[in-house]
């Protein structure tokens, strides 16, 4: 080990005592530390592009994942996280390929399902990611990311998958009662399927959990009026 690259990790190291102790300023700090110690030291690019991933500061995050990439092509955890970065860019197109060979890597990785579950969806490829999202499943029934994409992925490909949608929403509600979305989300299935008084009910269940949520509001408003004209 050279002298360079000891003082490297010591400040890399450094950087992951402040991170976990949430000094994010410190850790930054010790993080670029390292860096100047050690250029050709990957792990505080990738460190640095999760602290700037967190803080909704994409542009420094692709920033640092991009030499982190340069130095390890093939690095799983950094291809997962430009894959994240480059999707909330809405950078779908982008994401799926990096995403797609971080799974090469570790295809059970349930984040890495889930998100690429979300992917395919937004590319309205929603065989696709019906398929992958219930093999995935398989292995983990109670993952309430894989049960939240099912529902989505059903109610977007077609009527005759309503049924299938609301099972897996009732699922994710199961899982996460106190979710507004999943309750309007689920509200919305069941609003398409004709199952007013229980639109309502969901769409009611969301309001109490978020007075705010408009489309629930108005949702319980249609069904409301609908049950009244009988």
């Amino acid at each position: 080990m050279t002298e360079s690259h000891d003082l490297a990790t010591n400040h890399y190291n450094l950087g992951i005592s402040y991170e976990r102790n949430n000094d994010v300023e410190n850790a930054v700090r010790e993080f670029e530390e390292a860096l100047k110690a050690n250029p050709a030291f990957p792990y505080p690019y990738k460190a640095l592009a999760e602290i700037y991933f967190k803080k909704g500061m994409l542009d420094d995050s692709l920033r640092y994942l991009d030499k982190a990439l340069n130095l390890d092509p093939d690095w799983i955890e950094a291809l997962g996280l430009a894959s994240d970065v480059h999707f909330e860019r809405g950078e779908t197109v982008r994401a799926i390929p990096l995403l797609e060979k971080a799974m090469q890597g570790d295809p059970s990785n349930p984040h890495y399902n889930a998100q690429m579950g979300r992917m395919l969806i937004a590319e309205g490829r929603y065989t696709e990611a019906i398929d992958l999202l219930n093999n995935a499943l398989n292995s983990d029934p109670e993952n309430l990311r894989f049960h939240f994409n099912l529902g989505v992925a059903y109610g977007k490909r077609a009527m005759a998958d309503i049924d299938s949608s609301i099972e897996h929403w009732r699922n994710a509600e199961r899982l996460k009662p106190d979710d507004p979305r999943i309750h309007r989300n689920v509200g919305i299935a069941y609003f398409s399927r004709g199952l007013l008084p229980e639109a309502a009910t969901s769409f009611r269940k969301a309001l109490k959990l978020n007075p705010e949520d408009d489309a629930a509001a108005r949702f319980l408003k249609f069904s409301e009026s609908i049950q009244d004209r009988g």
